[in-house]
């Protein structure tokens, strides 16, 4: 202000004063805008043996031993793939089982292809090796991304991602499909049980007293979890 005091009225016009919302009131003093409230609500995930806590712990340990498979050979498109998983792992129990189904079936696919011939293990490393994506959730925001028609810019990044998150060998190949199929199992196994943390936290504060009257929006990262929540607060009327 003192700074602004010193120009010229002249010079004062090419200028404005931006202040936040917070500073905004009326003349005799009132705030221009309602008070906002950011509060972070934390949960604690479901514990044993078929639990939201062992798939977290597992999926983690999956992803150590690709990764450290795969940055021999590819470092960037291993750490970006692994931010995928672990973005998923976040969202929900279903989005990160969606994406073991998919890497699944991308497994499949090679090991076949490898076992047919029609894929050597020396062009494997090469497609590996040429594989570039940049994470797009760094570079562009919501609005830059497509439509319904078109898809979803993130999400199609995301897949093309895990599609070519490969291993050095076949014998790699195999490892990690039995993992995946231990993770995949525990995953329906963790969502059958019924009982999503987050969600449950999620529920307590659409129910909420205080919240009796208001309109509230989600947002979700995912179009998996999006479905997730679309059936499950379907469920809840």
């Amino acid at each position: 202000p003192e700074a602004f005091n010193e120009f010229s009225r002249e010079r004062r016009r090419a200028y404005f004063l931006r202040r936040t919302k917070e500073e905004m009131i009326y003349l005799d003093g009132r705030p221009l805008y309602p008070k906002r409230i950011s509060d972070t609500l934390a949960y604690e995930l479901t514990q044993g043996e078929v639990s939201e806590q062992k798939l977290y712990d597992e999926t983690t340990d999956y992803l150590r031993f690709v990764y450290n498979k795969a940055k021999q050979l590819n470092r960037e498109a291993a750490r970006l793939a692994m931010n995928v998983f672990q973005r998923r792992l976040a969202s929900s129990t279903y989005a990160l089982l969606r994406s073991f189904e998919r890497r699944m079936e991308k497994l499949k696919a090679l090991i076949a292809d490898i076992q047919d011939g029609k894929l050597t293990p020396e062009q494997m490393l090469t497609l590996q090796a040429r594989l570039q994506e940049e994470d797009l959730l760094d570079t562009t925001t919501a609005d830059e991304e497509g439509d319904e028609e078109h898809g979803e810019a993130h999400e199609a990044a995301e897949d093309r991602l895990l599609q070519g998150f490969v291993a050095a060998s076949l014998t790699d190949l195999l490892a990690e499909k039995e993992q995946v199929k231990a993770l995949i199992d525990l995953a329906h196994k963790v969502l059958e049980s019924g009982h999503e943390s987050k969600f449950v936290k999620l529920r307590e504060v659409l129910t909420a007293e205080r919240f009796g009257k208001e309109k509230i929006i989600v947002f979700t990262e995912h179009r998996d979890t999006l479905e997730y929540l679309v059936r499950r607060l379907g469920g809840l009327g």
